[in-house]
């Protein structure tokens, strides 16, 4: 998978006196974070763990009607910051599998819950429990809050590594 490239438009338009001039769109789309450029391998990027992905068409059923807590993770697919988090969350997903749902969104393709949840930065974890948000964390930066955040909706964990 190569990293989103500037999208140009050159259009050519004719003056109203008979000149022409060249007309240059750049269009570059970022989340506001670095892009590591110097990384081009493509099974690097696809070892990254993927969730299973609910729209805005399933997510009442994926989501809001499900009996237990449910994290929904709303990311885009070209945000690197989106990328660098899944590692730690599908570890937490492992730890809670039994207590927990996880779910991504694509927050480009699925604008309305985009906007509904009034997701603005990315990746952004919203926590609903009886289909109401009851937690959000913002950013990699505040990832480490999400199981505590976690912790008094659901219990002690399960795994064995955080067994006596």
């Amino acid at each position: 998978m190569k990293l989103p490239i500037p999208i140009f438009d050159h259009s050519v338009y004719q003056c109203s006196i008979g000149c022409w001039s060249m007309i240059l769109i750049v269009v570059i789309a970022g989340c506001g974070h670095d892009i590591d450029r110097t990384s081009t391998n493509d099974d690097e990027r696809a070892e990254v763990p993927t969730f299973v992905q609910t729209t805005d068409e399933t997510f009442a059923h994926d989501v809001l009607g499900h009996p237990n807590p449910v994290v929904v993770i709303m990311s885009t697919r070209w945000c690197p910051e989106c990328t660098k988090a899944k590692p730690h969350i599908r570890e937490l997903a492992n730890q809670l599998k039994d207590k927990v749902r996880f779910r991504e969104v694509d927050v480009e393709r699925n604008t309305f819950l985009a906007e509904k949840y009034d997701i603005s930065q990315y990746p952004t974890f919203l926590i609903l429990v009886d289909g109401q948000v009851k937690e959000r964390v913002i950013g990699t930066d505040e990832l480490s809050q999400l199981e505590p955040k976690l912790r008094p909706i659901v219990g002690p964990a399960t795994s064995a590594s955080h067994s006596p």
